[in-house]
């Protein structure tokens, strides 16, 4: 069950995503999104992540080929907050 709800949750962040609206040559910005530079991408597993400025984790991209994955909640003791918007883009097998 808990997998499932993770499954749907994926799937309507992804659905959601795809509707973002393009960035303004002009200003750089996509409204409804903030800006996280990071300097340093690391990898656990299946996953390539980054700190961010308060400590916790930003999912980048999945890089496995699991049907179904289940995010992990803490990554060396920090906790993962955030989902980056294209972290399952162009992964065929989820």
């Amino acid at each position: 069950m808990k997998k499932q709800v993770i499954s749907s949750l994926l799937a309507a962040t992804m659905a959601l995503t795809s509707l973002a609206l393009p960035i303004s040559e002009t200003s750089g910005l996509v409204i409804g999104t903030s800006i996280e530079a990071s300097a340093t991408s690391y990898t656990y597993g299946n996953y390539n992540y980054s700190i961010l400025d308060d400590g916790t984790i930003k999912i980048d991209k999945y890089t496995g080929t699991a049907s179904s994955v289940s995010i992990p909640s803490n990554i060396g003791g920090k906790k993962v907050t955030k989902i980056g918007s294209s972290a399952f883009y162009d992964n065929v097998y989820i």
